[in-house]
């Protein structure tokens, strides 16, 4: 599901409003977000510079083979931050970046793998810590924009066959749980708008 109607990709904000401004950013000022940016074949100074060369300034936190983030974005990034600050992982799973006075975040969030093993007490550990930050950052950046692959299928309705899916890895009660809270926050699922 998508703000931007990309596979997996949500985005939340924190008004209506507000996400009507980042949209707006997104297609006026060519802002961009990836997810699973592992490290290339080539060297990351290369992919930077090619980047830069056709007129884009990019901000990215890989790994080698999984996992990684970037914004991407013609105006230069202010203020950022990767990874969850004060949880330790060593998984790039987060970028944050402001541009003027609107804050993105750009997130992956764990997959879990199945519901019970370690992977998934992991994904759970980590967006209570997500939420945590979030919450500080909030009240730092009023204008702020969340996007990124959730792995959380909101409701039913997001899935194929819920029967199928019901209290599996991406549908679990408690994942659900997480990404309410996170709306709670006072942010908005614009992809339900």
């Amino acid at each position: 599901t998508s703000a931007i109607t990309l596979p997996y990709l949500k985005a939340l904000t924190p008004a209506p409003h507000v996400f009507q401004s980042a949209l707006s950013d997104v297609y006026v000022e060519y802002r961009l977000v990836a997810q699973a940016v592992a490290s290339a074949p080539r060297p990351r100074a290369q992919v930077l510079a090619e980047i830069e060369a056709s007129g884009y300034r990019c901000v990215l936190s890989g790994q080698k083979a999984y996992n990684g983030v970037a914004l991407i974005s013609r105006d230069a990034a202010a203020d950022v931050v990767v990874d969850i600050p004060d949880f330790a992982d060593e998984q790039r799973r987060v970028i944050a970046a402001s541009y003027g006075d609107t804050r993105v975040i750009n997130v992956y969030v764990p997959n879990g793998q199945s519901v019970g093993s370690d992977k998934y007490r992991y994904k759970l550990d980590w967006l209570d810590a997500l939420h945590g930050w979030l919450e500080s950052e909030l009240k730092k950046h009023p204008r702020l924009a969340i996007v990124g692959d959730f792995n959380i299928a909101p409701e039913d309705r997001d899935v194929h066959d819920p029967e199928l899916w019901r209290d599996q890895v991406l549908c679990s009660d408690p994942e659900r749980e997480r990404l309410a809270a996170l709306l709670k926050l006072g942010l908005v699922d614009t992809f339900r708008l």
